[in-house]
Order: structure tokens, then C-alpha cells, then sequence
């Protein structure tokens, strides 16, 4: 990222501010991305909730406790049938408290399959980084992809770009977007499609110090000062729709 003509793009990367290291004088807020896998029976009903595994173990058990309380709805596929699990892409924060504890803070994201490796994010190539940078394209673009049974991508179509911007920046985009890998979402134990649309905010900046991420729904991660990651991908027919309680 250049100093002169820093580029970002909100729709595809998650910011996660982390904190400062916890001092001798007092802790530090801590603020961090995290998934969970939900398996959902075709009532509606939660069935089962697992956290990020690399969470620690207190961790985890307050991100599944909070999701536990959260609304489901299984969205029916015709002639598939069972248990349908899709990923959910959280922020969480530990705000330290007075008594010497943590008071956790948890935001929703969004719903659908997860990018395999990726924290919550949407890595995004030097490729089309480049591409933004020599352009000096400023857009706000509709990413729509699939995201096969395989985990595999194909790009569908891309909205938002004048003729001469889309011949600059749709042949990186479809790279980026049919590089990544996804863990798919599943019904009755198998594998499925998933179409997605994915906002994408070009923006030409002086440099770093005029980013500005947005705050977090929680009350605890603004108080860590923990960024909501801007635009969120949108899983067009997810098999479960999600209504959090924040």
C-alpha cells in the first residue's frame, strides 16, 4: 500500500483493530475476528454451535453461549432434505473491568460459507491492489460469485463499473474471486452451492492515517475502539437466515 495513494477496499477487507499489548499498569481491550459453525434442523431449531477451535477455551464457550440465544430460520431447498449448516463471521472484544475480569462484547457479521484460512477476511491480491492503484478508479461494485459444492468459485458477474473500469479491474476481480476457497455451506450432511454477493468499496486515500474503520454494534467493542469491518458479503440463497441478539 502506497503512502501517496493508499487504497481500500471496505467490501472485501474485515477490519479487526487489534489492541495494544496488555501493560504493567493496566489491561488493555482486546479485540479480535472469530467464526462458528451452526447446524440447524429443518424446524428452525439450533442444534449445535461450535467455535473458532483455535479460540481459547472460555472464549469459545461465551461466543457458543451468546449464539445460542440467536434466531435461526432454515431456508428449504427443493428435494434436499436434513440438517443444514452454514459459518458465521463474528468480531469479539474483552473489555477489562474493574474487579480485574473481562466483560466480552460480540458483533455479527455475516452468514454463509467461510473462506478457508482467511480469519473472517477477504484477502485480496496484489494483482487487483495494482490495478486500483494504476486506474485511480474510485467505485462502489456488486461482487456476485458461487461458491460451488467443491468450495471452488466462479465469478457471475460484476456491477457498478463503467465500460473503461471494467476492463481494467474485472479480469483482476474475477482472479481474486475464483482464487479463493470456501468451506461450504451443507444440508443432511452434503455439500451445497451458495450464491454471494460481495460490496466493494474502491476508495483513493492521501495515505494510511485517513483510514477510519467503523465502530462495532456492541457497546464493549466500541469501547475497544475494534473496527466492523465496513460492507459484508451477503449470501444471496443461504440454506439458514440469521437474527442475532447483540
Amino acid at each position: 500500500m502506497k503512502s501517496f495513494n493508499a487504497i481500500v477496499l471496505t467490501g472485501a477487507l474485515v477490519a479487526c483493530a487489534a489492541s495494544a499489548a496488555p501493560t504493567a499498569q493496566a489491561p488493555k481491550p482486546v479485540s479480535f475476528m472469530a467464526d462458528a459453525k451452526v447446524e440447524v434442523d429443518p424446524e428452525g431449531k439450533l442444534v449445535k454451535v461450535e467455535a473458532s477451535a483455535d479460540l481459547p477455551e472460555s472464549v469459545r464457550h461465551y461466543i457458543e453461549q451468546q449464539v445460542g440465544k440467536w434466531t435461526f430460520k432454515r431456508n428449504l431447498r427443493e428435494g434436499e432434505t436434513g440438517n443444514a449448516t452454514t459459518y458465521l463471521m463474528l468480531g469479539a472484544c474483552a473489555v477489562p473491568t474493574t474487579g480485574g475480569g473481562y466483560s466480552m462484547g460480540l458483533a455479527y457479521h455475516w452468514a454463509g460459507p467461510r473462506v478457508i484460512g482467511a480469519g473472517g477476511r477477504f484477502p485480496v491480491s496484489s494483482e487487483l491492489l495494482s490495478a486500483v492503484g494504476r486506474t485511480r478508479i474510485s467505485a462502489v461494485t456488486q461482487v456476485h460469485f458461487t461458491v460451488a459444492a467443491d468450495g471452488t468459485t466462479h465469478l457471475d458477474q460484476v456491477d457498478g463499473l463503467h465500460a473503461r473500469e471494467k476492463k481494467a479491474l474485472e479480469p483482476p476481480i474475477k482472479r481474486w474471486i475464483e482464487a479463493l476457497r470456501f468451506d461450504p455451506e451443507t444440508i443432511g450432511g452434503k455439500a451445497v452451492a451458495t450464491r454471494s454477493t460481495l460490496p466493494v468499496e474502491f476508495k483513493q486515500y492521501g495515505g494510511p492515517e485517513d483510514l477510519h474503520p467503523d465502530p462495532m454494534v456492541s457497546p464493549q467493542c466500541r469501547q475497544a475502539g475494534m473496527g466492523g469491518g465496513g460492507m459484508a458479503p451477503v449470501a444471496v440463497d443461504s440454506v439458514i437466515s440469521v437474527t442475532p441478539v447483540i
